[in-house]
């Protein structure tokens, strides 16, 4: 989940990116969405939309295969964070 107004920190799975996933999202990014599932090419569709809704905790804010997001209704807008059901 990537917001492209603001900035900040990367987070996978709520510790900080790997350099090879910063790399990564870097070439997927656009001003025009906000939701992007990797890895680039595996899917026919990677990249979308969605009115409203932005990165919580990081940004991008990423969440692996299998585990958790928190959306979550805050101040005019749809916030997305990763969520630690430990």
């Amino acid at each position: 989940f990537y917001n492209s107004a603001s900035s900040g920190e990367c987070v996978l799975n709520g510790a900080s990116c790997s350099q090879e996933l910063k790399d990564d999202l870097s070439l997927a990014v656009g001003d025009s969405y906000n939701l992007y599932v990797l890895p680039m090419g595996e899917y026919e569709r990677t990249r979308f939309l969605i009115n409203s809704f932005y990165p919580k905790n990081g940004n991008p804010e990423c969440v692996s295969n299998g585990n958790t997001v928190l959306v979550a209704k805050d101040d005019g807008f749809v916030s997305v964070s990763y969520y630690n059901e430990e």
